[in-house]
């Protein structure tokens, strides 16, 4: 049997580099922006994709699973992963991805301060 979340976690380099390089404008020579932009932009996709072949997750009450950690999507960058299952951390993701809606960039914020990279980490954590 496959890593269920392998999808997600394959993105754990890619949020290494976009948490170390945060200060910096460039990243392995490309325009941090630009190469940043593509992974979000690819890292939603993927977890839409992702999303939709598990519909037994039921993240479309991720604000409820949320509220069952006392979280929400203004603490997200502070919440403690060590006691979240993965259907939290995927409630977070979800969150997240739909603030980007409202908050252009706050996805992007979340990669570069490392709070996804803590997340994919830990759905790495319990997919082991």
């Amino acid at each position: 049997m496959g890593l269920q979340f392998s999808a997600l976690t394959d993105f754990i380099p890619a949020a290494e580099k976009i948490a170390e390089k945060k200060d910096s404008k460039t990243l392995e020579g490309w325009d941090r922006d630009k190469i940043g932009a593509h992974i979000v932009d690819r890292f939603v996709d993927i977890f839409y994709l992702w999303l939709n072949s598990h519909p037994e997750m039921r993240l479309d009450y991720y604000r409820d699973i949320l509220a069952e950690y006392g979280l929400s999507t203004d603490t997200l960058d502070r919440a403690d992963t060590a006691g979240c299952d993965a259907r939290c951390i995927l409630a977070m993701i979800f969150a997240a991805i739909r603030a980007e809606r409202f908050s252009e960039g706050f996805l992007m914020t979340l990669f570069a301060d490392g709070s996804i990279l803590d997340w994919l980490r830990r759905l790495e954590e319990l997919d082991r």
